[in-house]
């Protein structure tokens, strides 16, 4: 049994070492069925997006908080992704944040209670990595479905820029 724990962890680091971008994992997800806009646990598209990935072919990755909250103060973030047997590596590079603005009450019929009005968008480097284990939710070309770790994602454009 050690044994055998020994060899898969042996297996995973030598695959992240290789400098592979992609390797399938049972549910055959690699970059190129990746690459879209996926949108956190609905496959519809009302007025705004909810959190949602923007996964491009050269590896890039954009984060997008729930648009129909306007009371944030992170917007997005933005990095580099790999794809490692089911774990997916999101290397983030930039968080974008709204700093200044006047707070103001909401359109009520829009908007939440409180908003800032007029913000600024900050841009921070940083370098921090997370790891989350993906693979295929639902298996049909229609209304594509992935997890990452416990939440679906359905696609709902193939063009990432299409945001």
């Amino acid at each position: 049994m050690k044994l055998a724990v020994f060899f898969q962890a042996a297996l995973f680091v030598s695959i992240i070492s290789s400098g592979q971008t992609s390797v399938k994992n049972d549910g055959d997800i690699d970059i190129k069925y990746l690459v879209g806009i996926w949108q956190a646990d609905t496959s519809l598209n009302g007025a705004a997006w909810l959190d949602n990935y923007q996964f491009f072919s050269n590896n890039r990755f954009i984060f997008n908080f729930n648009e129909y909250t306007s009371n944030k103060k992170i917007l997005r973030f933005s990095g580099i992704f790999r794809i490692v047997g089911d774990t997916i590596i999101f290397n983030v590079k930039t968080i974008y944040e709204l700093e200044g603005g006047v707070l103001k009450r909401g359109a009520r019929a829009w908007q939440d209670e409180w908003v800032y009005y007029n913000p600024r968008i900050k841009e921070i480097k940083t370098e921090c990595s997370y790891f989350a284990l993906i693979r295929k939710f639902r298996y049909n070309t229609i209304n594509p479905c992935i997890l990452i770790d416990t939440r679906k994602y359905f696609k709902l454009e193939n063009n990432p820029q299409n945001y």
